[in-house]
């Protein structure tokens, strides 16, 4: 078995789109990114707080989305236990004519 070694990018060299592309969403890629450029701080504190920050976020945005579903879910519920929306839809849609 043979231990390569991969060449770690210049990501500091890197226009901003193609470095946003290489980095992605790797914590990984993003302290080494960091690290370019601070090489006074250590690596390894930096993938951690990188891997923090994207999971913090991937929990809010997707707490946020199911917040948000549940609410939508909750108001067409309501909707469909009024009776009196239906009956309204049901009325303008006799009056709509072709």
């Amino acid at each position: 078995m043979t231990d390569q070694v991969e060449e770690v990018p210049d990501y500091l060299s890197m226009g901003g789109g193609d470095m946003l592309q290489a980095l992605g969403t790797d914590a990984y890629k993003w302290a080494t990114a960091f690290c370019q450029q601070n090489p006074s701080i250590p690596h390894d504190l930096m993938v951690g707080w990188f891997a923090n920050a994207m999971m913090t976020m991937w929990d809010f945005t997707n707490s946020q989305i199911t917040h948000s579903d549940s609410m939508l879910i909750d108001h067409i519920s309501q909707l469909v236990r009024n009776r009196d929306f239906w009956i309204e839809l049901g009325e303008d849609d006799d009056e709509v004519k072709p």
